[in-house]
């Protein structure tokens, strides 16, 4: 099981639950007899349960990342080692949706344009389709449900070499890396999805957040040594 493809794959589900929660909660507007509950805690213990997972301490969402394999045609025997590969990858993007809903939670929908482009992925200029089975065109972002158009990013013309992007990159996440250093120094152990989020909304960054958890990832071992 190639890991583009799990990626890939995964990206279209995180994208596919995003304009699910959405259409729900369009559903309930301007419905007098609606009464939101809020759901910070039960999120927030959610994504404590899954990190436990990323550590190998439970099995949190299995069932459903075995549903979700048979649903892009994966594998999803438990002991089959892509399988295992996949599972540790939907736990991740599982923790990359909770946070967007947290986000929710609080009304704050300033970057999701961003949850719709991953260079990781190879997902690009999404296809938009409506969440529904019929499939009509849709004008509101927030119902996209399908990224199906995959750039080929090798061949791709004046595309600009790895170190100039990389040196690109360095630049803009400059304020980013900064904010990262000093949670990372702080003598407190946040975790990864915490300082990337945290320094994204301070600095303003605009790329993915997966990317930048990396990035923390990165900072976080030089740090160390390793």
């Amino acid at each position: 099981m190639d890991i583009t493809d799990i990626k890939r794959a995964l990206r279209l589900y995180f994208i596919q639950q995003l304009a699910k929660d959405e259409q729900i909660r369009s559903e309930n507007m301007l419905d007098p007899d609606f009464y939101y509950t809020p759901n910070s805690e039960g999120i927030g213990c959610l994504s404590d349960s899954y990190r436990e997972a990323l550590r190998n301490e439970n099995s949190q969402g299995l069932d459903r990342a075995i549903e979700v394999a048979n649903a892009f045609n994966l594998s999803s025997q438990p002991m089959d080692s892509g399988f295992k590969r996949f599972y540790r990858e939907f736990i991740k993007i599982e923790l990359e949706l909770l946070d967007v809903l947290l986000k929710r939670e609080c009304s704050d929908y300033s970057d999701e344009i961003n949850y719709l482009y991953d260079d990781d992925t190879g997902l690009s200029n999404p296809a938009f389709g409506s969440y529904g089975a019929d499939a009509k065109p849709l004008e509101r972002l927030a119902l996209v449900t399908h990224a199906v158009v995959v750039s080929n990013k090798q061949s791709s013309a004046g595309k600009i070499s790895g170190k100039v992007r990389k040196e690109a990159t360095d630049k803009e996440c400059r304020d980013f890396d900064a904010c990262a250093l000093e949670f990372l120094t702080s003598g407190i152990n946040y975790p990864n999805t915490h300082i990337a989020t945290t320094c994204k909304r301070r600095t303003a960054n605009a790329y993915a957040h997966d990317k930048l958890r990396k990035r923390v990832g990165v900072i976080k071992g030089e740090l160390s040594g390793h």
